[in-house]
C-alpha cells in the first residue's frame, strides 16, 4: 500500500464499521462497471486535482445512472446530503433517500467512512451484506469517488452502488 494512505487505513479500522460495510483499498471489484467508472473518474483527475461533478456530462454517466448516488457535503462539513439516488438503488434498498443526510439513514460507522473522504480523498470500494436495510439476502458493492469543484477540497461524492442476490450467488440483479 502507498505510504500516503497508511494513516487512512489505520483510521478506518477504528471507525466502528460493521461487517455490512467492508473497505477494500485495493479496489478489487466483482465486475467491470465500477472499474469503468473508476477509469472515467481517473481520466478527469489530472495534475493531482480532484475532478468536479461538472467534469462528468450525462452522456458519460449514462451507463451508471440507475446505480449512482450523489452526496453533497453540508456547509459545516459535518455530514453529507444525498442529492441524487439512482432508481436501481431505490429498488434494491426499498426507499428513496434523496434529500436526507447520511446520519439520518446509515449506521455511524458507515457515515464515518464517507466523512473520511474529506480528509483522505481517494476512491474506495465498500462491500458486504445489506443487513442495514434488513435485506440480508442482498449483498452490496460500492465505489466511492471524491469530487471537488475547486479540485482540492472535497465537496461532493459520487457513489456507484450495485447489489447481488446473496453472498452465495454472485449474480447481479438485472438493470
Amino acid at each position: 500500500m502507498d505510504v500516503i494512505w497508511q494513516p487512512f487505513e489505520r483510521e478506518y479500522r477504528s471507525l466502528g464499521v460493521t461487517a455490512d460495510f467492508n473497505i477494500d483499498l485495493a479496489l478489487e471489484f466483482d465486475n467491470r462497471l465500477p472499474d469503468s467508472l473508476l477509469a472515467l473518474w481517473a481520466s478527469r483527475h489530472s495534475d493531482g486535482r480532484l475532478p468536479a461533478r461538472t467534469d462528468f456530462d450525462m452522456a458519460s454517466l449514462r451507463p451508471y445512472l440507475g446505480w449512482l448516488c450523489l452526496q453533497r457535503v453540508t456547509p459545516d462539513r459535518s455530514d453529507m446530503v444525498l442529492s441524487l439516488v439512482g432508481t436501481k438503488i431505490v429498488e434494491n434498498v426499498g426507499r428513496d433517500s434523496t434529500g436526507r443526510t447520511l446520519s439520518e439513514i446509515l449506521p455511524a460507522g458507515v457515515r464515518n467512512i464517507a466523512m473520511q473522504l474529506l480528509r483522505y480523498p481517494r476512491p474506495l470500494r465498500l462491500w458486504g451484506a445489506a443487513a442495514w436495510r434488513r435485506r440480508e439476502y442482498l449483498r452490496h458493492e460500492a465505489l466511492m469517488l471524491p469530487l471537488a469543484h475547486d479540485g482540492i477540497e472535497v465537496d461532493q461524492a459520487m457513489i456507484l452502488a450495485q447489489f447481488y442476490r446473496s453472498p452465495d450467488q454472485p449474480h447481479r440483479i438485472q438493470a
